[in-house]
Parts: structure tokens; C-alpha cells; sequence
């Protein structure tokens, strides 16, 4: 391996990697990041020049991040975290506050909704209170609560298999079901309801195991009641490449009526099987913070 001279990677190229990892797409990474693909590509290239790594294997449609590649994510993501973290508590104690909750959140949640809603109510209720939300993919969001990143996360029930395993503590906040999501050049679209039967033989779009293995299991499981074995088409690595993959033809998703997928080009189909949204927190961590956030989905 030749001498690697970091002194020129900037942190704008290391977000702009982050991003084409998490959306699995140069085209959708550079929608979000409000660039050009041709810049984005650019870019790519150069790290990996810069790094003598190749980080991305390109095709026609998707992109997919090499082995390498995703030893990085890992670790520039936590490094990334640690740098917004630091910087936010400087400017925390700056501006007085006495107590600060960090929130991380599922990536596809939608904008305006009930938990945004009662974060803001919280901090309404408790003056002094800082409170950080980040948006990120299951698998991050766990790694995050365990490095003590983030007090509490806001994660799929799907996950409560690994969350038991930690010995973390856990409470339903959002009754909410699973469901199917079709994009509208499948057969499945014009359909008024589905059935486990309707999905035997169909192309399911699904995260790495590595990344969440509780995803597999439900959907084995979901397979297994349907007399079915799930056609895996593609897997990535997070909830924003759900999108851009339905979007792409490569599948269908299974996923709660939380995510926000729906879209007029993606219909949602509901089943009538509970996946309920639940807060999670380390065990001797809850404090009054958590417990007024907590205590605001109790009417809802």
C-alpha cells in the first residue's frame, strides 16, 4: 500500500460519500445534497484516488458500496457524529442551556409528525432544555445510543429482538401496523388490497443483513404465514435507498405505515399485522427529560 496523504480530503467530500453509501445512488445522493451527478461522480473518483481504495462499484442502475467501502462509512459516520456533537454542545453551553436530549430518528420519518410534534411540546414544558434531533438508519441509530451519542432513539418494533438481546430499555410510543409498498409500474399497484398470498414469487427490496438482521427475520417470517420464500432483488443499507430503489423498479418494500414512502408514484398497502414504534433508551439513563417526552404520547 503506497503512503495515503489525508491533508486534502476536505469534510464536504467525506459527507458527499456518507450520502452516496446511504442512498445507494449517485443521481439521488445528489438530489439531496442539492449537487450536480457529474460533481458527485467527480468526487467519488477523487477519493478513491486520494485514499487508494475503491469505494463504490458502479452500474447502470444502483451503486453498490464495496467492502471497504463500508468499514469507512462506519467509522467516517461516527467520526462525522462526534464532530456535529461537539460542535452543538459548544454551542450549547454558549447559549446557557442546562440540560440537552439527543434524539436520533428513523431516516424516512415523516417531517411533521407525531414525535417531531411532541419533542417540540417538550421543550415547550421544560425551559432550559436543548434538544438535537438526527435522522439515520436503524443499524446507526443503534450504534449511536450504545457510544452514548444519543439518550434515547426512535426505532421500528421490528428491532425488539436485538434490543431485548442489549438489555436496553424500551417502550411503545405509536401503535402502528406493517406494509407493503408498491411502486406504480408493478402489477400490484392497481390492486385495492393485498393478501401474503399476493406476494409469492415478487421481488422484495431489503436491508443487508449486516446493517439489520431483525429486518430478515420479520421478513422470513412474514414469507413463512404467506406459504411463501422472499426473492431477495437487491439489499441496501438504509431506509433512503428504499426509495430510490422502488422508485427504480428493482422490488417492493416491507416496512410500518410510519415510513414515509407513500408517495403518488408508490402506493402503501396496510396488513393487518402490528409493528408498533417504540422509544428505546439505556438502562440507569432515564431521567426527567425522557420521562416528559415519554409522558406526551400517553393521550395521543
Amino acid at each position: 500500500m503506497r503512503h495515503i496523504d489525508i491533508s486534502g480530503i476536505r469534510l464536504n467530500h467525506i459527507k458527499i460519500f456518507l450520502a452516496v453509501a446511504e442512498y445507494g445512488s449517485f443521481t439521488m445522493a445528489a438530489e439531496k445534497l442539492h449537487m450536480t451527478q457529474p460533481y458527485i461522480s467527480k468526487i467519488i473518483a477523487q477519493l478513491e484516488e486520494e485514499l487508494d481504495l475503491y469505494l463504490v462499484i458502479r452500474n447502470n442502475r444502483t451503486n453498490q458500496i464495496t467492502p471497504a467501502g463500508k468499514s469507512l462509512y462506519q467509522d467516517w459516520k461516527l467520526m462525522m457524529q462526534n464532530f456535529d456533537n461537539a460542535l452543538i454542545t459548544a454551542h450549547s453551553i454558549q447559549a446557557g442551556m442546562t440540560d440537552k436530549l439527543r434524539i436520533g430518528i428513523g431516516q424516512l420519518t415523516r417531517e411533521d409528525n407525531l414525535i417531531v410534534q411532541n419533542l417540540q411540546k417538550t421543550k415547550e414544558k421544560m425551559r432550559g432544555l436543548d434538544i438535537i434531533v438526527e435522522y439515520n438508519d436503524m443499524s446507526s441509530l443503534i450504534d449511536n445510543l450504545l457510544h452514548g451519542f444519543t439518550d434515547l432513539i426512535v426505532i421500528s418494533g421490528h428491532m425488539l429482538p436485538l434490543i431485548k438481546k442489549l438489555e436496553l430499555e424500551w417502550q411503545v410510543i405509536i401503535p402502528t401496523k406493517l406494509a407493503v409498498y408498491v411502486y406504480k409500474d408493478d402489477p400490484l399497484y392497481e390492486k385495492t388490497q393485498l393478501e401474503l398470498t399476493d406476494l409469492k414469487g415478487k421481488n422484495f427490496i431489503a436491508f443487508y443483513y449486516e446493517n439489520d438482521s431483525s429486518y430478515m427475520q420479520l421478513l422470513l417470517r412474514i414469507a413463512e404465514e404467506g406459504g411463501f420464500t422472499p426473492k431477495i432483488s437487491c439489499y441496501v443499507a438504509n431506509e433512503n435507498s428504499f426509495l430510490a430503489n422502488l422508485k427504480l423498479g428493482n422490488g417492493i418494500v416491507l416496512a410500518d405505515t410510519f415510513t414515509a414512502l407513500e408517495s403518488p408514484d408508490v402506493k402503501q398497502f396496510v396488513l393487518d399485522i402490528p409493528n408498533n414504534i417504540i422509544a428505546v433508551w439505556k438502562p440507569k439513563t432515564r431521567r426527567d427529560s425522557i420521562d416528559t417526552f415519554l409522558n406526551m404520547f400517553e393521550n395521543c
